[in-house]
Order: structure tokens, then sequence, then C-alpha cells
């Protein structure tokens, strides 16, 4: 079929026929192949929205499609530990960079896809690999790569209805914690250090992360509430929520502290 339609230049009818491929390949190496699997629906999703572009889908045609995602993406989540994000981060971003600038959908089942994605990044290949890193000198500049993909992937939120989810709190949060990490190693690094040149620039560069950690944690703490007032009261009173709460309130307070203590610091 990919064949007949490639040779007709049929691309409507081929982005429909690859995108089912994607699909049920997917769905196939779910289990013994989990990153190769997210790795396919990655792909699928993009193909699915160019051939709703070209010629969108009747509304229940799209929403019975998406339904089928949420169902697989589900039992994604369940095997975070076992994928190497490492191996679709550059599919993950190019995917988050696509949603920003042609996707035009208003659906309950696609926000709900685009959102379990989205965490499912945040939490195992930024927060998690923030928590493992050891900076150093030599690897500075690769963890401003990674505050990049965080930032791109957050601006993609804000600029959708998932702006409300739990999502953006959890960017500012990863944000905040690799900012720290950073601060810790110059902090060290500004008390060893002799040349008085690489003293102003590290502490030109403290100055720039105690203010963004501050910015961050405040962040965090606005977008977690902002999420809580769209629970239900009952869960808004869950022993978690208040929990996580007291923590962003933490952070914001420690982020104060080391803007004061460190960012004026001779």
């Amino acid at each position: 079929l990919r064949k007949k339609y490639k040779k007709q230049n049929d691309q409507i009818n081929l982005l429909h026929v690859e995108h089912n491929y994607l699909w049920s390949k997917s769905f196939q190496c779910l289990h013994d192949d989990p990153t190769r699997s997210l790795s396919l629906i990655i792909k699928a999703i993009l193909k699915l929205f160019e051939r709703n572009g070209l010629r969108p889908y009747l509304s229940s045609s799209l929403e019975k499609m998406l339904g089928a995602y949420e169902v697989v993406l589900i039992k994604i989540s369940e095997k975070g530990e076992l994928i190497n994000f490492n191996d679709i981060e550059e599919e993950f971003i190019n995917l988050v960079k696509m949603l920003t600038s042609s996707i035009s959908v208003s659906s309950e089942k696609f926000e709900s896809i685009i959102s379990a994605l989205v965490r499912l990044f945040i939490k195992n290949q930024y927060v998690n690999r923030i928590e493992d890193l050891k900076i150093q000198y030599s690897n500075f500049n690769e963890y401003e790569a990674l505050a990049n993909k965080i930032k791109t992937t957050l601006d993609v939120i804000e600029k959708t209805s998932l702006k409300t989810s739990y999502q953006p709190s959890l960017c500012y949060e990863a944000l905040y914690k690799l900012r720290k990490k950073q601060l810790h190693f110059l902090v060290s690094f500004l008390f060893f250090e002799k040349s008085e040149e690489k003293r102003r620039n590290t502490q030109e560069i403290i100055k720039q992360i105690t203010r963004e950690m501050v910015i961050c944690s405040v962040k965090s703490l606005k977008g977690a509430k902002k999420f809580i007032r769209n629970l239900p009261l009952k869960k808004q009173n869950d022993e978690k929520i208040k929990i996580m709460i007291t923590l962003k309130e933490i952070d914001k307070l420690t982020a104060k502290y080391y803007r004061e203590a460190h960012s004026n610091k001779n």
C-alpha cells in the first residue's frame, strides 16, 4: 500500500497507512522493547497530525484513534525505568517543537496524550537525570543544553491548555534543581580558584544562577497551586498534595537564601 500511494503521489492515504503501520508496530514491541515502542508511538503521532493537517479526520474517528494512544501510554509509563530516553530524546523534542507551530486540535484526549508524553520525559529524562548528575568543569556547558531542552518543553506547555496542568510546575522544579547543583559546583570552584579574572567571571554566573533559582522556585510553587485549584476538594486536602506544596515553599525560601548568601559574595 505504501508503494502504491507513494507512486500515485497520494500523500493523504500514504500518511494514513504509515501511521497505522507505526501504531501497530509500537503495540507489538510494547512488552519486549518499551524504548522502541515509545519511539514508534512518537513517530505515529507525528504522522497522525501531519495527515490530519492535510485533511482533518472526522472528530469521532480522531477521538477513537487518540483513545488507543491513551491506553498504550499508560502501559508505557509503567515501564519508565526500562526505557532509554537518551535514544529517543531528539524525536521527543521534534514532536514538542511541532506542537507549537503546526498543530491546532481541540481535543481532551489529544491534550491527555501530550500531557502523558511530557510527564514521562520530564520525570524520567530530566528530573531523574538531574538528581543523578555530577557536575564538573568539563561538562558544565552540557547541562546548559539540558536546561534549554527543559525550557523548550516548557515553552510548548505554556502555549497550550496544558499550562494549567502540573507539567509547568514540574519543569520549573527541574530547572531549579539543575541550577542548584550548578551553584554548589561554582561556589566550591570559587573557594579554591586563585585567578581574580576567573573569580569575577564565576561570580557573575553565580548571580545569574541564583536569580533564576528564585524565579523558577516561585513559578514552580505558583504552577502547583494553580493545578491544585482545578482538583476536586477532597483531592486538594490530600496529605501528599500538602507535602508537595510544603516542599515547594521550602525550595522558594532556599532559593532566596542562596541569592542573599552568594549573589553578592566577595
